[in-house]
């Protein structure tokens, strides 16, 4: 009797087993390695399926037997709303332990609100992002908010606009000089205008 494996699992026992003729059963155990399955078995060169044991009975003649192993894969999926893309989607396959990179693109006077995994929060997200140590299925949801624009005057009416991010962060966008007789009046907008 004769036993192999690929890489990924262990066959016990390996190599040669001498049995005697017409011993009622000689028994092999398969068991794969973390982040691996059983992907065939084969007896004397057919298959019998990704069994985790295989028992010979009553045996007369050689026979041999060999394992192969497939890494676990693992499906991200990502949902977006409004405002943006993630790329890639609306999934990605990960091999157990790898990592996928997603590259997140705000439209047109969007940026980035929100990103979660599985739910949690990923505190201050930016594109790209990456997924590491992949060992199960993941969801990543990303959603975008538009920034605002406020026109805002100090006391000596001095003026300027104000490009407010979703984080509350601004970018003064222009700067206009005081004009006598002019009082400008606060408010604030949207990328579309409301």
């Amino acid at each position: 009797m004769a036993s192999s494996t690929g890489a990924g699992g262990t066959i016990s026992p390996l190599g040669a087993t001498i049995v005697n003729y017409g011993a009622m059963n000689q028994t092999y155990n398969i068991v794969p390695s973390v982040g691996y399955h059983i992907a065939d078995v084969l007896v004397d060169g057919a298959s019998v399926g990704a069994v985790p044991s295989y028992t010979f009975n009553n045996v007369t003649a050689d026979h041999t037997i060999s394992a192969t192993f497939a890494t676990n894969t693992f499906t991200i999926t990502t949902t977006t709303g409004t405002g943006g893309t993630i790329s890639p989607s609306p999934s990605a396959t990960v091999n157990y332990g790898g990592s996928q990179t997603f590259t997140i693109t705000p439209a047109a006077g969007y940026a980035i609100a929100t990103l979660t995994v599985d739910g949690v929060a990923i505190p201050n997200p930016t594109s790209p992002y990456t997924l590491t140590n992949v060992t199960a299925n993941k969801t990543i949801s990303v959603t975008f908010a538009q920034f605002k624009y406020l026109l805002w005057r100090d006391a000596t009416g001095q003026a300027c606009i104000w490009k407010i991010d979703p984080t509350g962060a601004h970018t003064i966008l222009h700067l206009f000089p005081a004009i006598v007789g002019w009082t400008p009046l606060n408010y604030s907008r949207d990328a579309a205008g409301n």
